[in-house]
């Protein structure tokens, strides 16, 4: 082979970076969570941010929208897709994650068969994709059985043990902002080494999901951030509208007295003791009234309010289609297919993500522990949107929570979502009609 000597003029390939990609602040890179220049809410800043996505879960808007996307997503399938790998490797990662194989008919495949004390996708699935999306990152620490003594002499998944976000004190980041190790909270005797201090979680044995991450933010971005103004907004005017209830919704009894009462104590004992019933009667002074004063005036119409701020919660989640045909007048469901598939490519996105990151932190290190070197196959999911019952799963949760009406619209629109022929409509000819 002809080596050809690089000319002088020609710039040569950069083979180191210059510039930094972590986004903490110069004095401590890794409290970028707390910079004011990244959230200026206090509330939602960490720690504190936890709690207010708990809070805002106790919505029945934010709970109903919240649902339906978690509903969809985990309703689809996963499988382990081995092309181009060898059929051994795809079938120990299949089994260890109690996963189907892409191509495999069900008849056939016995690695997805669940194992007794053993790791199982979907489980893990349900509260790494909820954290996710409701915290913004979802953190996982691996631990491997099996072995050169095991059994069949390879390490085998045993479990991802869950780590609480509240737990961890501290992101260590390199430079570009990737992730070198975590440390907890120190707990006495469990997560302490010699020194009291805290023992490091190293990124070789940890599995972080995070969502919109950016540099050195390995928090991410909850779901419901977009969510919490209106979400505020909503609930002040709940409050405000129950005040108004309890302060105006009924009549102020009124003692006028007579003209030789001199004190109104008894009056006011009077009218304090006025009670409606069948029995319900008052005796009172001659020359005094005793009236039922009613609010003089109209009382703010908070109701328009509040549905205001509920329908901007679900487009804060691209799920716009679900204020069509709302009382708010924004259209009809027969419209809401460009806002469904934008919904659905949301959705899509955020089991491609979940998706990516199993592949490279669970299924390759899994394969990196029995077969280094050796391709490893991906985790895929089945098309979202795809499983009829998850979709009408997701609209029934998100009747009941309030957020849709169930009118004639929603229910044209749902018998065209999942192939349903229109109340009316005339059957389709069978072989024996024709």
């Amino acid at each position: 082979m002809t080596i050809i000597p690089i000319s002088p003029d020609v710039t040569p390939p950069p083979q180191r970076e210059l510039g930094v990609g972590n986004t903490g602040s110069p004095s401590n890179p890794s409290d970028w969570w707390n910079s004011l220049e990244l959230e200026k809410v206090p509330e939602l800043r960490w720690p504190s941010a936890y709690s207010v996505y708990d809070d805002m879960l106790n919505s029945p808007q934010v709970a109903g929208v919240f649902s339906a996307v978690i509903q969809m997503i985990l309703g689809t399938g996963w499988r382990i897709d081995g092309t181009g790998c060898n059929p051994e490797i795809t079938r120990h990662v299949a089994r260890d994650l109690a996963l189907p194989i892409v191509g495999v008919s069900a008849q056939d495949d016995e690695t997805a068969l669940p194992v007794e004390d053993k790791f199982s996708w979907d489980e893990h699935a349900e509260i790494s994709v909820d954290e996710y999306l409701r915290y913004g990152h979802s953190i996982f620490e691996q631990k491997a059985i099996g072995g050169p003594d095991g059994p069949d002499g390879l390490w085998h998944l045993g479990k991802l043990g869950w780590r609480s976000g509240r737990t961890i004190t501290k992101y260590n980041t390199a430079r570009d902002g990737g992730l070198i190790s975590l440390e907890q909270s120190a707990i006495t005797g469990v997560l302490t080494s010699r020194a009291n201090k805290p023992t490091p979680l190293p990124v070789s044995r940890v599995v972080v999901y995070v969502r919109n991450r950016r540099g050195g933010n390995w928090r991410g971005e909850s779901l419901l951030r977009p969510a919490y103004g209106p979400w505020m907004m909503s609930s002040r005017a709940q409050r405000i509208e129950l005040v108004l209830g309890e302060r105006a919704g009924a009549p102020v009894v009124v003692y006028e007295a007579g003209e030789k009462e001199t004190s109104l104590t008894a009056g006011k004992a009077i009218a304090t003791s006025v009670r409606v019933g069948r029995e319900a009667g008052v005796a009172i002074p001659h020359g005094a009234k005793l009236l039922l004063k009613g609010i003089d005036g109209t009382l703010p119409d908070l109701d328009k309010t509040i549905k205001r701020h509920d329908e901007r919660i679900a487009g804060s989640v691209l799920a716009n289609f679900l204020n069509l045909g709302s009382q708010s007048g924004t259209g009809s469901y027969a419209l809401g297919a460009t806002f469904f598939n934008a919904f659905m490519l949301a959705l899509r996105k955020v089991a491609k993500d979940i998706a990516r990151t199993a592949s490279r932190h669970v299924v390759a290190d899994l394969v990196k522990w029995n077969w280094p070197g050796e391709r490893a196959p991906r985790l895929v999911f089945d098309e979202i949107g795809a499983n009829r019952d998850a979709l009408v799963q997701a609209l029934a949760t998100l009747v009941q929570a309030g957020v849709l009406t169930a009118d004639q619209d929603l229910e044209t629109f749902v018998r065209a979502a999942i192939g349903i022929p229109g109340i009316g409509s005339a059957p389709r000819p069978t072989q024996e009609d024709s």
